[in-house]
């Protein structure tokens, strides 16, 4: 190719897969699983006598051993991994009791679909069974017997799915365990990161979310709070509506309490404080009419200021026509500054 003028690219060296978890009840299924599949076929012992042998073979048998071996190695981490794939649960939080409730589901189905005379694999229905903890009485059930356990665990599921989050939590609790046994670290500080961890990834989800799915630029998502702390994601629009006008309603609401937005005080001062009470508050002439709250007259007290003069009452007839003239006094630097 260089002397036809032309420099072929360096080629891209792929970055070999390695087992990303940090579950080491996980990790010890995975090898379980791997060695479970190599150990029949040798493949351990013959790649060690290819390494000791290969400089005694000729390199096109070398290299044939070792493309029949690799084709081994990567059958069984086909295996490992199926057997060790990772859910996909959309937006309920995974855990094991939600995990056995699907399993559950699973067989039941296979059962209904073995009873209707539909093509189903026996070992499948045998795995699933057992992964389930269904007996396999189970299978000499009639139909109606059958749709009635499968509608009984869908009625389960929808209710632990409810509690999806807190299970979660359980579950993390349970990780942080298996890896403060596995590494003597404590389990505090374990299930500290995990938690954090777990926030990060709802954020990112979130965020990835909203940058699929804007189309217009009008909110897709709200998060709302509930009086036990748990956050919970809205979709829908007239819910959605409802939270944030909730959301407004508390944020714009939070004075509202307070004793100058409830009467007497909110009669005679106003929400734009220009009544006659407001000036007297500020020229310190303000006489209450009414019993009011002993704390609440000692800060209308310290409302007054000396420096603080208005023009007459018929003066204040709206906002634009407020003009307050402070005189501030600055006496250790021999300064007046009037305005």
């Amino acid at each position: 190719m260089v002397a036809l003028g032309h420099t072929m690219p360096p080629l891209g060296i792929r970055t070999p897969r390695r087992l990303h978890c940090r579950d080491p009840r996980l990790i010890e299924n995975y090898v379980h699983l791997f060695h479970q599949f190599a150990r029949p076929l040798d493949l351990f012992k013959r790649v060690k006598n290819l390494d000791k042998q290969y400089r005694n073979m000729s390199k096109t048998e070398a290299i044939l051993e070792y493309e029949e071996l690799d084709i081994l190695r990567y059958q069984a981490t086909a295996f490992a991994e199926r057997h060790c794939r990772k859910l996909r649960t959309g937006q309920v939080a995974f855990s094991p009791e939600l995990n056995a409730s699907r399993l559950k589901m699973k067989g039941w189905l296979f059962l209904i679909a073995k009873q209707q005379n539909r093509k189903v694999s026996s070992q499948l229905l045998s795995r699933t069974l057992k992964k389930a903890g269904i007996q396999a009485e189970a299978k000499t059930l009639e139909l109606e017997d059958l749709q009635e356990r499968l509608k009984e665990e869908y009625q389960h599921y929808y209710q632990i799915k409810g509690e999806a989050k807190q299970l979660r939590m359980t579950a993390l609790d349970s990780l942080a365990s298996a890896l403060a046994e596995k590494g003597n670290s404590e389990k505090d500080k374990i299930l500290k990161a995990l938690r954090h961890r777990e926030q990060q990834r709802s954020t990112a989800k979130k965020i990835k979310y909203l940058r699929g799915k804007i189309r217009t630029g009008s909110t897709t998502i709200v998060t709302t709070t509930n009086a036990n702390g748990n956050k919970n994601d809205i979709t829908n629009k007239t819910e959605m509506e409802q939270a944030i006008l909730n959301s407004n309603k508390e944020k714009f609401s939070q004075s509202a309490h307070t004793p100058f937005y409830l009467s007497p005080l909110k009669d005679e001062f106003g929400f734009k404080g220009l009544t006659a009470a407001a000036q007297a508050t500020l020229t310190g002439l303000y006489e209450p009419n009414h019993d009011i709250n002993g704390r609440i007259l000692e800060v209308i007290v310290l409302l007054h200021h000396e420096s603080w003069c208005f023009r007459p009452r018929h003066c204040f007839t709206g906002l634009h026509s407020y003009q307050a003239q402070p005189s501030i006094r600055l006496c250790s630097q021999k300064m007046e500054t009037l305005s």
